[in-house]
Order: C-alpha cells, then sequence, then structure tokens
C-alpha cells in the first residue's frame, strides 16, 4: 500500500490510494457539512468519477453531525465507507451514523480488515455498475 497524495488541512489529513482514502480527523473538531463539501471536492479531484473507498481511521475524539451522511450517500462513485475504532462510543454512533448513509458503511476494530473490506467492494462497484 503507497500513499499517491497526503492533504493536511486544519481539521484533518487525508492519505489517497489507488482506490480509497484514509483520514484522520483532528481531535477536538466538528465534522459538519462545509467540511465534508471541502474532503468531498479532494476526492473528486483525485478520484474523479473513479470508483473509492473512504476510511474514517478515527484515532482522536471529534463530533459528527450524522445528517452529513445523506450529502455523502449522494456521491456517486462512492463504493464503501468504513470507520476503524476500538473505542465503544464510536460503535454507538456508528450505529446512529448508519440510519443516515446509503452506502454500504461498516465498523472495524483494525485498518488492515477495513483496508480489505473497501478493496473488495471497490472493485466489485467496477464489476457490477
Amino acid at each position: 500500500m503507497m500513499v499517491l497524495k497526503t492533504i493536511e488541512t486544519d481539521f484533518a489529513r487525508l492519505n489517497f490510494y489507488e482506490h480509497f482514502v484514509i483520514t484522520e480527523m483532528h481531535e477536538g473538531i466538528d465534522l459538519d457539512e462545509n467540511i465534508v463539501d471541502v474532503m468531498i471536492q479532494f476526492a473528486v479531484d483525485f478520484y474523479g468519477n473513479k470508483p473509492f473507498g473512504y476510511i474514517s481511521n478515527r484515532i482522536n475524539s471529534y463530533s459528527v453531525n450524522p445528517v452529513i451522511y445523506f450529502k455523502i450517500s449522494k456521491i456517486e462513485n462512492l463504493a464503501a465507507f468504513a470507520v476503524v475504532s476500538t473505542k465503544m462510543i464510536v460503535s454507538y454512533n456508528v450505529q446512529i451514523e448508519k440510519a443516515f448513509m446509503t452506502k454500504p458503511y461498516e465498523l472495524f476494530d483494525n485498518l488492515d480488515e477495513a483496508v480489505n473490506w473497501v478493496k473488495q467492494l471497490v472493485n466489485n462497484y467496477r464489476t457490477d455498475n
């Protein structure tokens, strides 16, 4: 796995790979629609209309407005959305967030499992769509 591009912002680090992006949001931010708009633009600029997956590596604590998932669900070439965390509070939050998401969305306790799942869905997306 080789990082093809890294973007550092005041709210996150985004590492772009061939078929997915891994993000690590900064401690204490409020993830809202404005930030999501910026992140979507980064993904559009990098992937164009190629299918890709999104992995949220939740190593820091921050708040997420679940309505952002309505917007994220509209990204046509987003094949999968994974969250990586071993924190119990995150697993509760993911259950709420999933209700707002129409794309495949799963929680993993390690990055390797998330990467494997996302890669599989991106590959299937390419053959199914």
